[in-house]
């Protein structure tokens, strides 16, 4: 069943005392019924036939649609089926908060590494990291590239890159193991995660 429509009031906020979800989910956004409140019901069938899920972020022509759908206004069986209802060009938020929790491995126009690889990292939070570190121009440094979503993220958000892996799958990787990179000795400033308060390695 989905209900709808809602006018996000602002951005999330955070509530330790929230109590939905047996407290485990502070981070909540205030919202507010546009008009009467609407019922769509099969909501999972005609998600899929749509090609989305309630992790898509949709383009605007795409959140229109899906209202005239909960208004009634468009049937299931009339819908065209060459429109994509999400917003492909979509670039996340910088988040304020500890919780970056993202719909999707990648966003924009180009794929960011491989969704299949294991243990991917979602391009999201490397984009969050190269706007919280760097400006555009900067040269970053992957030590462990994996799938290169790393370079993928830095050359739509305009970063230099250099990236390293024990196996390269691809060939803008060099193979270098991560701990003897070929780098000369403080040359480039390594964040690790067990370092908290953004404290920096200089190698």
């Amino acid at each position: 069943m989905l209900y709808g429509t809602f006018q996000a009031m602002g951005d999330g906020m955070y509530d330790k005392n929230l109590s939905i979800f047996n407290g485990r989910y502070p981070y909540y956004v205030e919202v507010e019924p546009d008009e009467e409140i609407k019922t769509l019901k099969n909501a999972s069938r005609i998600f899929k036939k749509l090609k989305i899920s309630w992790k898509s972020i949709l383009s605007d022509e795409g959140a229109k649609i899906l209202k005239l759908l909960l208004e009634g206004k468009i049937e299931e069986d009339n819908f065209p089926n060459n429109i994509n209802l999400e917003d492909e060009l979509f670039r996340p938020p910088i988040f304020s908060t500890t919780l970056w929790n993202y719909p999707k491995q990648s966003y924009g126009d180009t794929p960011k590494g491989n969704n299949k690889y294991p243990g991917v990292t979602p391009a999201f939070i490397i984009y969050n990291l190269l706007y919280r570190y760097t400006e555009p121009g900067d040269l970053v440094c992957d030590p462990m590239a994996g799938s290169g979503t790393t370079i993928d993220v830095c050359k739509e958000e305009r970063r230099k890159v250099i990236a390293f892996d024990i196996v390269p799958v691809r060939k803008d990787i060099i193979q270098a193991d991560a701990r003897n990179l070929p780098l000369k000795d403080e040359s480039v400033d390594l964040i690790h995660k067990k370092f908290t308060k953004n404290k920096l390695i200089t190698k």
